[in-house]
């Protein structure tokens, strides 16, 4: 939820807010806030339900959804396995269920790809990309697979329809260099690197990329210009120094030679080999927790989409579930009870965030606001008192504020 960019104005009678009996006062407070709350749902992503808090739909949901989290992924000491199973459950349960949508096709290859399942991650690249033939993403992340699977003929294809399609992509030209150059191809690594930079100057990974394959191709004089240009730009950058060393060596320089590379030992060690674009998988249960987490958040938003909204809330919650301090699948949980007017549960999620984020006025606007329509008065003061002593010159904040004092 958030602020609306403007609050309507009190109606008509509301003068008579203060003298009115408490009851009828607690009631007319709850009609005020509620329009006040509406103001702050976020434009929705997927269509709302109609308020029905009490329906036996969601006392049977709650019960379903009581009963999974209490399965050994959401429990403290969940293992490295029971969390990868559960990442693997949780991906291909939404590549089933919507097989046409690139969204749950990319999530799903996103978690097979960071737990090394790199035929079935291919396999759901490929996927996207027959839906949408120019997913540059898609052809990136397919080319990554390839690379770490040796197919460096297919990875190069697809690092070169990234470029094609996104000439400013900041990671293909360094990884299609790299395999351009492991294929014997130098010359074309050059070509395409220089007309990168041409357009796209200033990238530590593309100068770096363009010098070895200058290096490579036997362009000696070139390579020590654009390593020079790397020292120049990123002179804590240890590669740029080694670059040079090699370059000299190569011209018979050895004093200069070793200049550099006494400055490269000076700076530390390195990545030369192109491990930092190797595609880290999850193996521990911290990553694991953590790479299911995300994942949950993800398939929440697109079961979402797919106006799936009981699965986007038990999504969302296994991710809340795993993680206390967690705050992005509180939010969206928050604003989906809103939307289908569940305010007890959007009250408890508000709650929640409120712990998480105590410095955070919106939370505690929006308590004030849940309190109003459950006719909690002093609740809602109490919050809405917070929230002003944390934004002080809001005047949303205030009118609210003043709203509420005058309902009471």
């Amino acid at each position: 939820m958030r602020k609306g960019d403007k609050h309507s104005g009190r109606g008509q009678g509301d003068d008579s807010l203060a003298r009115a009996p408490r009851r009828r006062r607690v009631a007319a407070l709850a009609v005020l806030v509620a329009a006040a709350l509406a103001a702050l749902v976020l434009t929705r992503v997927w269509p709302g339900s109609q308020g029905r808090g009490d329906s036996p739909e969601w006392t049977e949901q709650e019960a379903a959804i009581q009963e999974a989290l209490r399965a050994r992924p959401f429990q403290p000491d969940a293992t490295a396995d029971e969390l990868r199973d559960e990442a693997v459950g949780t991906v291909a349960a939404l590549a089933a269920a919507y097989p046409e949508e690139v969204e749950a096709l990319a999530l799903a290859a996103h978690v097979y790809t960071r737990l090394g399942s790199h035929d079935r991650a291919a396999a759901l690249w490929r996927s996207c990309i027959e839906i949408a033939p120019r997913f540059a993403n898609a052809h990136f992340q397919l080319g990554r697979v390839l690379r770490q699977q040796g197919d460096l003929d297919e990875a190069a294809a697809r690092l070169e329809e990234v470029v094609r399609l996104e000439p400013a992509h900041p990671g293909a030209p360094p990884l299609l260099a790299d395999a351009l150059m492991q294929l014997g191809r130098a010359e074309d690594a050059v070509a395409m690197l220089e007309r990168h930079h041409e357009h796209h100057p200033g990238s530590d990974r593309s100068l770096l990329a363009l010098g070895q394959a200058q290096l490579q191709a036997g362009r000696t004089e070139e390579a020590g210009e654009t390593f020079a240009q790397l020292v120049a730009a990123f002179p804590a950058d240890a590669r740029g120094y080694y670059g040079l060393a090699r370059v000299y060596a190569r011209q018979g320089e050895s004093a200069q030679s070793r200049e550099h590379m006494e400055a490269f030992r000076e700076l530390g060690a390195v990545d030369f080999h192109g491990r930092a674009d190797e595609i880290r998988t999850y193996d521990d249960a911290a990553n694991l927790r953590r790479l299911l987490g995300q994942a949950l958040m993800d398939a929440g938003i697109v079961y979402g989409q797919q106006q799936d909204l009981a699965g986007a809330e038990l999504a969302w919650r296994k991710a809340a579930a795993l993680d206390a301090e967690e705050v992005a699948s509180r939010r969206a949980l928050l604003l989906l009870y809103e939307e289908q007017g569940r305010e007890e549960k959007a009250l408890a999620v508000c709650e929640e965030l409120a712990r998480l984020e105590p410095e955070n006025p919106t939370h505690w606007l929006n308590l004030a606001l849940l309190n109003g329509r459950l006719q909690r008065a002093e609740a809602a003061l109490s919050a809405i008192e917070r929230a002003l002593e944390l934004e002080p010159q809001s005047p949303k904040i205030r009118e609210i504020h003043d709203m509420i004092r005058e309902g009471m």
